[in-house]
């Protein structure tokens, strides 16, 4: 695994959110590129404790006489930054009710008056910390000697104009020969992990490959702690460069395979169908479409080598071409047959396309087939009825109104040399490959009756 100290980060961002790793741990001197940085508000508060009590005399011997129509109330007494002085004296007696009445609504007024200025004490020391915050922020910014390591790249920089002479490497070259070499490499940025002011943990990724790059702020390195800042606060799937000196750590690291031992979040297909371009990303993904990409190869190596030649026909016509097919025959077999995977040939010819040539010693049936993996058809395939005057007669057979398919039954009197074919569903193929559970995950971007976006 590859780990690295001093970088130099730059980056473009684009918005945005598995993983076959490039083994590595990927360090710091860089220059970070992002259109959108996250914002992450402070939350400041401030409690004051209340405790409930009931006012009492300090001197028993000198007890004002009863209201007649008030009773002794609870109070709070709270606690706060300011120093409450009170005297031990017993207050002068009273002679009258009104009097009594006047001295409690003083006191009263007195300790909501001392709660209120707490408050306001404590207000204005939470401001002025705040404010010294932002002044020693403000000051680090304005200090920063690092501050050219670092930052978005403009769109004119970006902007392709000469060669510049850089290297990229990519993230899944990164191994144990590159220890010591200085790297720079590009890759979205899948998580971040601040651990510090000083110290942050950034993993890229590239293709199928991630490695974890360790930021420090160092100043034998060009590191501030704004750069360490800047880092935290962008948005995950930015695009950045990286540049910086590949290391190898004593543990393999589990942050940089798909087994990084968390927890995922678990969504459902609509919502990544709805955000494709997003689910695409994932390694998943990914491995799914360079199956599909492979197995489309041997088929074309194979036709290629019987001197095949790959056409393009349309898929859209005026008229229905199909009369229908049997969809239960891949469980019927399974459960007579115990198989999978098997070959059915000789269909009923009721069950086939139109231009599906009959058998030649029974009319019933035709000469085709299907090819079935796991229990369901990949392939179906015919030899094709080549002749104008059978082909109208199976449409109207098959109650295909002749007139809206004229230009492709014409096509074949100009003469046409007895042929077959077949059709394979490729999503089909790479589903029951890889055993996935829907053909929708197999397609770039799904398309059915209810979905035709994205």
């Amino acid at each position: 695994m590859a780990a690295c100290t001093s970088c130099q980060w730059r980056a473009d961002l684009v918005d945005g959110s598995n993983e076959t790793t490039a083994p590595g741990n990927l360090a710091t001197q860089e220059k970070l590129s992002n259109n959108h940085r996250r914002e992450r508000p402070s939350l400041y508060f401030f409690t004051l404790k209340f405790k409930a009590g009931t006012a009492r005399e300090s001197n028993p011997s000198r007890q004002p006489p009863p209201l007649p129509s008030r009773q002794a109330k609870p109070y709070p007494s709270f606690s706060s930054p300011a120093t409450v002085v009170m005297s031990s004296e017993p207050p002068p007696a009273s002679t009258s009710t009104e009097e009594l009445e006047a001295d409690l609504s003083a006191a009263t007024i007195s300790k909501k008056q001392l709660n209120k200025e707490a408050r306001k004490a404590a207000k204005a020391a939470k401001a002025e910390k705040a404010g010294k915050v932002d002044k020693q922020s403000q000051a680090e910014e304005e200090v920063d000697p690092f501050a050219a390591n670092y930052g978005d790249v403009p769109v004119e920089e970006i902007q392709s104009k000469v060669i510049s002479g850089r290297s990229w490497i990519h993230i899944g070259d990164l191994d144990e020969s590159a220890e010591g070499s200085s790297v720079l490499i590009r890759g979205s940025a899948q998580a971040f992990r601040p651990v510090s002011k000083k110290m942050a943990f950034v993993v890229l990724r590239q293709s199928m490959s991630t490695v974890q790059c360790v930021l420090v702020a160092s100043a034998d390195h060009g590191v501030s702690t704004q750069m360490v800042r800047f880092a935290t606060s962008l948005s995950k799937e930015s695009i950045l460069d990286v540049e910086g000196v590949v290391s190898i750590p004593k543990e393999p690291l589990k942050a940089t395979t798909q087994q990084t031992g968390e927890k995922w979040v678990r969504v459902l297909q609509d919502t990544r169908l709805n955000y494709r371009s997003i689910d695409l990303r994932t390694l998943a993904n990914q491995a799914i479409f360079r199956i599909q990409f492979q197995v489309e190869n041997k088929f074309r190596e194979y036709l290629s080598s019987k001197d095949f030649i790959g056409i393009h026909s349309p898929k859209l016509i005026s008229g229905s071409s199909e009369g229908g097919a049997a969809k239960k025959l891949g469980r019927l077999v399974k459960e007579k047959y115990g198989t999978e995977f098997f070959i059915l040939y000789r269909y009923p010819l009721a069950v086939r396309p139109f231009y599906t040539m009959p058998c030649y010693d029974d009319p019933a049936y035709s000469n085709s087939f299907d090819v079935f993996i796991r229990g369901e058809e990949i392939i179906s395939g015919a030899q094709r009825v080549h002749t104008p005057e059978l082909l109208r007669k199976r449409a109207i057979e098959c109650g295909i109104d002749a007139s809206t398919i004229s230009s492709y039954i014409e096509s074949f009197s100009f003469g046409a040399s007895p042929h077959g074919g077949f059709g394979v569903g490729l999503e089909r193929v790479v589903m029951l490959f890889c055993a996935l559970n829907n053909i929708r995950k197999t397609s770039l971007f799904p398309r059915d009756p209810q979905r035709l976006t994205p």
